[in-house]
C-alpha cells in the first residue's frame, strides 16, 4: 500500500511540475516585442509594398518614437509613406520624417482626461515603400522609444524583442 501512495505521490508531483512548465512556456509568449510585417517580401522594381509594424503585448503605451532604415540603393518612400494604425483612434498626433534610406515616426495619444493608453496587441503603423533597383534590403528598427503618460519607458522596454523584415526586389 505504501508503494502505491508513493507512485501515486510521484505521478501527481510530475503533473503538477509540468502543468507549472506549460504555464512558464506561455507567458514567455507574452513578452513586449515589436515586428515589421510581413517578415519577408519580394516586389518588382517600382512597385509599392507596404509594411506594418505591431507591437506586441503592450501596457500602458501612450506615444512612441521609431526609425525605419532600409538600403536607399534598393527602396525609396513614396509621397506620403505614412498610415497610422486605426488602434490610435482619434485622438493622437503624428508626424514623420522622411529620409533617403530611412522614415522617421512619432505618434502619441493627447491627454483628454479618458483612459489614455494603448493596451495588448497594437498596430502602430503602416508604412510604404518602393522597389528602385533589383536587390535585397533589411527594413531595421532603430532609436525606438515606447512611453507610458508619465513619459516614462513603458513596462519591459528593457526585454523588448524585435523582429526586422527583409524586401527582395526583383
Amino acid at each position: 500500500m505504501k508503494r502505491f501512495f508513493l507512485i501515486v505521490l510521484l505521478v501527481l508531483g510530475m503533473f503538477i511540475i509540468s502543468c507549472d512548465l506549460f504555464e512558464n512556456e506561455d507567458n514567455e509568449n507574452e513578452e513586449l516585442s515589436i515586428e515589421i510585417s510581413p517578415e519577408e517580401s519580394t516586389i518588382a522594381v517600382g512597385e509599392e509594398l507596404i509594411l506594418e509594424v505591431e507591437l506586441e503585448d503592450a501596457d500602458d503605451l501612450f506615444a512612441m518614437s521609431v526609425e525605419i532604415v532600409f538600403d536607399a540603393a534598393v527602396l525609396t518612400l513614396p509621397d506620403n509613406p505614412l498610415i497610422i494604425g486605426e488602434d490610435w483612434g482619434n485622438d493622437y498626433i503624428s508626424t514623420y520624417v522622411s529620409e533617403i534610406d530611412r522614415i522617421n515616426v512619432a505618434i502619441g495619444l493627447i491627454n483628454n482626461g479618458d483612459e489614455d493608453e494603448l493596451e495588448g496587441e497594437v498596430e502602430l503603423f503602416q508604412f510604404k515603400l518602393v522597389g528602385v533597383a533589383e536587390g535585397q534590403t533589411m527594413v531595421n528598427i532603430h532609436n525606438l522609444n515606447l512611453y507610458d503618460e508619465d513619459g516614462d519607458l513603458v513596462e519591459d522596454f528593457d526585454e523588448i524583442e524585435i523582429e526586422n523584415a527583409v524586401v527582395i526586389v526583383e
